[in-house]
């Protein structure tokens, strides 16, 4: 998903030394790191046997990391510093961290001026045309949307010929007038932009059940002033000390000898919490006043801030990338959160997209914003309560339901109590009688005990029958021969008479 390419400064050749491609060369531990408020950073290791192991110089490599996928370049900069060792395992590499293009702005440091009449855009330019009178072209920026300004339109500013562009930026501007800085490349242009904010509004929401992992919210009024002090430029004297003790313009002549300004409505809501604000272009008194009461009316009166663990989608080709500095919509019923949040820094693996992260920023609110989170809050409660409240009421209906079943089945019980226990004991009685015609253990082993002698009975009983057949056949043959010889002697004698 992620091509990583080297390049020589004043060089027009390249090389990809990390393919999001299997089997080709690899970066390891390879992280970038962006903030909205700093420079962003890309650090990774590369082993001896990278073929480009030796060709990474600080300051001169270039590097780029692309997004395939999309096709857009999600870091320019440069190798800033190496370190190199070997491991317990004999492998040898090298720690690579490298800086946004936004460093170039530290190559570069400002002369000592005084400067005024002039707008924010018109100071930021100047700053810019020092600094690209000093570095070479592929270091160098061209001034692009600049919105950021003032009530005046018109800076006075002091300028060190110590503090490099990037810091005199960051001091001058940003830190006193708010606003960001933005590369953006348009026609192979690299143009540096100044805005109140960088960013816009993104395809991609962070939603319940869809892509939101987990998501907390902490709202904290802890910065907010209800009693001002609004100071203006320093007091100049002819010896032109410009020592940083001198006093500064207050607005005590127009406020009645008061130098503060009091908001009662927030006084009653927060308490007494002074506060100082500072406004170096203003020289009079009146003037510095209006920008102090007009301060009270539109400052932000508490700080949210978000932590969310969502999934990127773009992977998959459905929406934009989460990208640093743009909003999304975040959804989450169940905190009454239906809100664009901000990604104010981002971290990328660009070989395990799941070990990425977002960091959301925080959120100001003004007075009125900060009474409808609490109304929302308290509505969101009160849904919630109403919610539990119907849910108990649906119990109830049906623990009653349940009860009364209860209890006519009690009643069911108790009307056929007595038929029940008729019924039973006549069952009992069967069970009594047919208990009663089971023969006991010493009446069946009698009765085996018959049993057997029965059968040794028709035994001996079959044997005689056997014997008294064979003793009358013997009979029968005996009384048989019995007969002839009884014959046989009648027929004798009667033959012996005869001869006589």
């Amino acid at each position: 998903m992620y091509s990583v390419i080297l390049k020589q400064a004043n060089s027009d050749s390249s090389t990809e030394i990390h393919s999001p491609l299997v089997n080709s060369q690899k970066l390891d531990d390879a992280k970038i790191n962006k903030a909205v408020d700093s420079i962003d950073s890309f650090v990774f290791s590369i082993y001896q046997n990278h073929a480009n192991y030796s060709e990474l110089k600080s300051f001169t490599s270039l590097i780029e990391v692309i997004n395939t996928k999309l096709n857009q370049s999600i870091f320019k900069g440069r190798v800033l510093y190496e370190e190199d060792g070997t491991s317990s395992d004999g492998l040898t590499s090298k720690t690579i961290t490298c800086e946004g293009e936004l460093g170039f702005l530290h190559d570069s440091y400002q002369q000592w001026g005084k400067w005024q009449n002039m707008s924010p855009e018109q100071f930021f330019k100047k700053l810019i045309d020092v600094h690209n009178g000093q570095v070479e072209s592929y270091k160098q920026f061209k001034v692009g949307r600049v919105n950021v300004t003032n009530s005046t339109d018109n800076v006075y500013r002091y300028t060190a010929d110590d503090q490099s562009t990037y810091d005199t930026i960051k001091d001058k501007l940003i830190d006193r007038l708010g606003g960001e800085l933005q590369i953006r490349y348009e026609n192979g242009v690299r143009y540096l932009d100044y805005l109140v904010e960088v960013g816009e509004v993104g395809n991609q929401s962070i939603e319940l059940t869809k892509n939101l992992m987990s998501i907390s919210r902490a709202v904290d009024p802890s910065d907010i002033i209800t009693v001002l002090k609004p100071l203006g430029a320093r007091i100049e004297k002819d010896d032109d000390n410009t020592d940083a003790s001198q006093p500064r313009i207050t607005i005590s002549d127009v406020n009645n000898g008061s130098p503060y300004l009091r908001d009662e409505t927030k006084i009653k809501q927060f308490g007494l919490k002074v506060g100082v604000q500072v406004w170096d272009d203003v020289n009079k008194a009146d003037t510095l006043k209006t920008k102090g009461n007009d301060f009270l009316k539109t400052q932000k009166t508490a700080l949210t801030q978000y932590q969310v663990d969502a999934i990127d989608l773009s992977p998959l080709m459905l929406v934009d990338s989460f990208q640093c500095g743009w909003k999304y919509q975040a959804i989450n019923p169940l905190m009454g959160l239906n809100e664009q949040i901000r990604v104010v820094s981002q971290s990328i693996d660009i070989n395990d997209v799941t070990k990425s992260s977002l960091s959301i920023g925080d959120k100001f609110l003004t007075q009125e914003q900060y009474n409808q989170k609490i109304l929302s809050q308290a509505k969101a409660a009160l849904s919630l309560a109403s919610e539990q409240s119907n849910y108990v009421q649906g119990l109830s209906s049906t623990i009653q339901n349940t009860q009364n079943q209860v209890l006519e089945l009690n009643e069911l019980v108790n009307v056929g109590s007595t038929q029940v226990s008729s019924q039973i004991q006549e069952i009992m009685d069967s069970l009594n009688d047919i208990v009663g015609t089971i023969p006991s253990a010493e009446t069946i082993a009698s009765l085996i005990q018959t049993q057997n002698l029965f059968d040794e009975f028709r035994q001996t009983q079959y044997l005689i029958n056997q014997n008294q057949a064979t003793v009358n056949d013997n009979q029968y043959m005996l009384n048989a021969d019995f007969e002839t010889r009884l014959q046989l002697l009648e027929g004798g004698e009667e033959v012996e008479q005869s001869k006589r």
